[in-house]
């Protein structure tokens, strides 16, 4: 039995009056609005408040979860997001990783998720693979690697050292050359794994 795939693309777009609720339903094909997706999908998204609305109405952070809810209201084996982190603040970018995550694993599914904010790679993911190379030239593909050991590849190759915040536990950038940078780099921890 072929996999089933469900896309949210890097480019989205306004360009239908549809409302939020018929716009989901036709692009992941499920009718579902119980209880149960209300509290681990609609919810947690917001979306909720917005089944009513017009796609065309929508501001770019509402229209970035109404895909996101449309590609993980589908039932797959594999969810492809690109970008799923733009338009987003930082707290809703955490946030978005979070259902990602709970969705994946309630459908014992796989995501893929093409990111280039570091904050939501953190709270995403478990594995990677990196890109290298010259952009249009030459591109080699490292991995798959486990979380630790990509993100350390991934700094070193940018030349930079993160810590994690004691009060909120998220990543922060290091001063270069300051204490944590220099300790850091002597370790061999780039990336300030939680304690």
């Amino acid at each position: 039995m072929p996999a089933r795939v469900s896309y949210k693309p890097q480019y989205i777009t306004q360009d239908t009056s549809q409302s939020v609720r018929n716009f989901i339903i036709e692009q992941s094909q499920n009718y579902n609005f119980s209880e149960e997706m209300l509290r681990v999908l609609y919810r947690p998204l917001g979306i909720n408040k917005l089944f009513d609305a017009s796609i065309i109405d929508l501001s770019g952070g509402e229209l970035q979860r109404v895909y996101i809810c449309a590609c993980l209201a589908k039932s797959a084996d594999l969810y492809i997001l690109d970008e799923p982190s733009a338009y987003l603040d930082v707290e809703e970018r955490i946030h978005i990783g979070q259902i990602i995550r709970t969705i994946t694993k309630r459908n014992n599914a796989v995501a893929i998720c093409i990111e280039h904010d570091i904050q939501i790679a953190d709270a995403l993911i478990d594995r990677l693979l990196l890109f290298t190379g010259t952009p249009g030239f030459l591109g080699k593909t490292v991995g798959p690697l486990n979380k630790r050991e990509g993100m350390n590849l991934f700094l070193k190759t940018i030349d930079v050292t993160f810590r994690r915040d004691p009060k909120t536990g998220r990543a922060r950038l290091n001063k270069k050359d300051s204490q944590l940078d220099k300790a850091q780099r002597a370790s061999g921890q780039l990336w300030g794994v939680k304690d």
